[in-house]
This record gives structure tokens, sequence and C-alpha cells, in this order.
């Protein structure tokens, strides 16, 4: 799991949706590959703005990369898809991961867009 200070691209499922459907409607002249990227947000302020949306403190607790499977797992994630997540988290954090498509489109919905749909 990324670490509180890690700053990462959040990108909305309603952005993918608009992308997809938009990709499906027109069409590009020939197959690409689009990188779709979100605000670069902070674990730390993801935490802050869910938290004041909820009206409760929350608290980051950083778990070392060695034990992101066995937090996982505790907490009900199957363990492929635990294994799956910590190999991404560990990609990210090492800066293996990042847009190398034929084009990058920038999401336009808004962190706390995201957090006031799910907090209703």
């Amino acid at each position: 799991m990324p670490s509180k200070d890690a700053k990462l691209p959040a990108i909305a499922t309603r952005d993918i949706g608009v992308l997809a459907a938009k990709s499906l409607m027109s069409p590009p002249a020939r197959s690409e590959v689009i990188d779709l990227i979100g605000p670069v947000v902070s674990v730390d302020e993801m935490v802050g703005k869910l938290g004041a949306a909820l009206g409760k403190q929350l608290q980051i607790v950083d778990i070392p990369p060695q034990g992101h499977v066995d937090a996982m797992t505790k907490a009900g994630v199957p363990k492929p898809f635990a294994e799956a997540f910590a190999e991404m988290y560990a990609a990210f954090a090492t800066g293996k991961v990042g847009p190398k498509g034929d084009r990058l489109v920038q999401g336009s919905t808004k962190l706390d867009e995201v957090i006031a749909t799910l907090v209703k």
C-alpha cells in the first residue's frame, strides 16, 4: 500500500465510462493505447477528504511492502487479488507504472465529486 505521502493519479470510474463511450461512438482510425489519468493526490489528502465527508477522524497505518498481502487477506481480500494489488503498489512505489500509451487523456472528475457520490 502506498505511503501516506505517495502521490497517485486517481481516476474516477465516471471518467473511465465517459472515455469508453466516446471511444465506442467515435473509434480512432487505428488501434491505440490510451492512458487515462486523473488528478494527482496523496493518500494523506484522500484520507483527509474522505474523513471530513464522513465526519470522522481517519487514521493512516503504513504497512511495509512485505506485509501488504497478509494485511489485505486479513481484511477479507482473496489472496490472488491481494497479491495483484501488492504487485501494483510495488510498481507505483518504484515508478515502474506510468503513462506509456499512444495518447494521454486527463479525467475531469475531481476527488471531492467522487467522495460526494459515495457519502450521501
